[in-house]
């Protein structure tokens, strides 16, 4: 079974025993029927049709979720169905749009499902706006465990996430392949960051000052 098979049926298990669960799925057995506003509908809707409380996985459940983003083993039924949604539905604009206009669990939803989808080089834009946001949930599921910013960001782009991402407080050890993504570029921006910290009194991570030192950004 590929990943999309063994996410669906997970959220389906644990959406059982959500009074309108089968309102959704009878929507997602005609997912590419739908136009925008009921794709749009159907995701607002997820969490309270398919349950919005945290669930106890199997440790297999666990490993094949982690597989996908290491944050859904921690995801609420409806959150699940959002990533499937996003995954498996057919129009781009449905994905734009929950890019751009979702909610922040929404659009936090569809850039992990990015990764499931073939077509994903084709939102890279998109993303890279969804970045410029002050919500530590979309930029997290951006810049945490994900490799595709790694894989479409270009430079610039890459840059950005990286010094958002400290500036954010989020982890600057889960930013996924950072090592094979820097480049001098990225080198000087992150020695500006650490001498603005440092003129204002403040400090960065211990995380971000291990990775200075190691590429000789420090002396």
């Amino acid at each position: 079974m590929n990943l999309c098979k063994n996410l669906e049926s997970i959220a389906r298990k644990y959406s059982e025993a959500a009074p309108r669960n089968n309102t959704f799925w009878s929507s997602f057995d005609t997912l590419d029927d739908l136009s925008l506003n009921e794709f749009m509908t159907l995701s607002a809707a997820a969490p309270r049709r398919l349950g919005r409380k945290t669930v106890e996985f199997t440790e297999e459940e666990q490993n094949i979720l982690q597989g996908i983003h290491p944050t859904l083993t921690t995801q609420t039924p409806g959150n699940l169905g959002r990533v499937l949604l996003a995954a498996k539905v057919q129009s781009p604009e449905c994905v734009e749009e929950m890019i751009i206009r979702g909610g922040d669990d929404e659009q936090a939803a569809v850039v992990i499902a990015l990764n499931l989808r073939d077509d994903a080089a084709v939102y890279k834009d998109k993303v890279v706006h969804a970045c410029r946001t002050n919500s530590t949930i979309v930029h997290g599921a951006v810049s945490q465990d994900n490799p595709y910013p790694a894989k479409y960001f270009d430079d610039q782009a890459f840059k950005q996430l990286v010094i958002k991402t400290i500036f954010m407080g989020l982890d600057f050890d889960k930013i996924t392949n950072l090592e094979s993504r820097f480049n001098g570029e990225l080198g000087q921006s992150l020695t500006d960051f650490f001498d603005e910290r440092k003129a204002a009194g403040r400090w960065l991570p211990d995380s971000v000052l291990k990775f200075m030192k190691n590429k000789g950004l420090l002396k």
